[in-house]
């Protein structure tokens, strides 16, 4: 491949991005429509790179099978950033646009033309925050250099806020993820006694001091306040147990349980357990002791989490124009979610209303999502409803009513490209 005008050629030695991020992802785009081919492979992964005679770049890439570009495909190649050589950015979320620990902010007539994170990022605090006349593209006029994506990650991610955000009357277009995303962060519970257990919490979201570039992971643990409510469900089939009300939490300084916690992930990845977690960093990893008063009878092992006080509840989506997805249209996660009035461009999958264990995204006890309304145009799994909606099995109260249905994305805006169909996991 050759790099196109305008962009500064990569650095002869490539290979050390690729040795250092877990996910360089190669998007194809259709150089006609300067849109993304649909169908194609989630997180087309490329491994190596050589600078040729020419000056161009021979790139080894994974493909599945039945996907063949054509030559003259437009492809980016973007770096999944990661903490550390090796390992994944889950305990890193970053945004563009952060609104961190924060109230009721208000954001209105924002444009955003270029990233590597989020495009928007909330994260912790009261929430509650408006985001009204928002664009996030890429940039339309010379003398910039023409770009295909907009940003690396999701347009608009909302993450463990005690109350979700409102986004109306917005365009977000061509980024390298999800259209959207609502969740909880999930925990995990161990080492129960008549009165507390301890927690797992991965990490949040990625904050840096001014200045000296000084950067960690946050804690949504760290927020918890006496008082607060903490639901505890089975791991194994995420039904619910009981509530417990803090009394007190702290985190763990002992070397021998910051070590042991840090192991988890893989211990549970064995049998009995069988869960399959994405590659937490494990510095991020931190154990707190928390204390409820006397706890039901239960049998001892690990248990999944849900702290009620930051479930990213109540958000809204409405009234938007969403184009050219690399991945889903929605994560619909957070209960009592209202997705209504937007339509839908492109995508590759429709809309999840899922507790996903392996990113340990969801409110464990999601309820109450209304997506009503919406029109999906050219969304490959969205040629009929049955396609279009996957709910998870300990989902209650979901309405989906009113939305259109246009458009076979093999065939509009788009070109056919083999019978291989993209999955909806990223």
């Amino acid at each position: 491949m050759s790099v196109s005008p305008g962009f500064p050629p990569p650095d002869p030695a490539l290979n050390r991005y690729f040795e250092w991020n877990t996910e360089v992802k190669m998007i194809f785009w259709d150089p006609a429509t300067r849109l993304k081919i649909r169908p194609q492979p989630m997180s087309a992964p490329c491994t190596n790179s050589t600078r040729l005679q020419d000056g161009s770049y021979l790139v080894a890439v994974t493909l599945a099978p039945g996907f063949l570009p054509t030559l003259g495909d437009l492809v980016t190649v973007s770096l999944r950033y990661s903490s550390r050589a090796g390992e994944a950015i889950p305990s890193y979320y970053r945004g563009i646009y952060n609104v961190f620990s924060s109230t009721k902010v208000e954001t209105t007539g924002v444009s955003i033309y270029g990233g590597a994170g989020f495009g928007i990022l909330e994260w912790g605090g009261g929430g509650g925050h408006l985001y009204r006349n928002i664009t996030i593209s890429r940039r339309a006029s010379p003398p910039y250099p023409r770009r295909l994506l907009s940003t690396n990650l999701d347009g608009f991610h909302s993450f463990s806020v005690h109350t979700g955000g409102t986004l109306e009357q917005s365009v977000i277009a061509h980024m390298g993820d999800d259209f959207a995303n609502v969740h909880n962060r999930i925990w995990i519970g161990f080492n129960f006694s008549v009165d507390g257990f301890w927690i797992l919490d991965p990490g949040d979201a990625l904050l840096c001091t001014d200045g000296d570039g000084d950067c960690f992971s946050s804690h949504s643990a760290d927020a918890l306040q006496i008082g607060d409510e903490i639901g505890v469900f089975n791991l194994t089939d995420l039904t619910h147990d009981f509530n417990v009300t803090v009394r007190s939490i702290r985190q763990a300084t002992d070397p021998g349980i910051v070590e042991l916690v840090r192991g988890l992930p893989e211990r549970l990845a064995g049998p009995p357990w069988n869960k399959k977690f994405v590659g937490f960093v494990k510095d991020a990893i931190r154990a707190y002791q928390v204390t409820t008063g006397p706890l039901p009878p239960r049998t001892p092992g690990f248990a999944y989490m849900e702290f009620y006080s930051q479930g990213s509840a109540q958000a809204v989506v409405r009234d938007n124009y969403f184009l050219d997805s690399y991945d889903s249209c929605f994560r619909a996660q957070g209960s009592g979610l209202v997705i209504a009035n937007n339509t839908f461009d492109g995508a590759s999958s429709g809309m999840s209303v899922v507790v996903d264990e392996f990113w340990l995204e969801g409110s464990l006890g999601l309820r109450d999502v209304a997506i009503v309304g919406n029109r999906f145009e050219n969304v490959t799994s969205c040629q009929q409803e049955t396609t279009c909606f996957t709910v998870g099995p300990t989902v209650s109260g979901v309405v989906i009513k009113d939305n259109v249905f246009v458009g076979d994305s093999l065939e509009v805006k788009t070109k056919k490209s083999g019978p291989w169909h993209a999955s909806p996991q990223n």
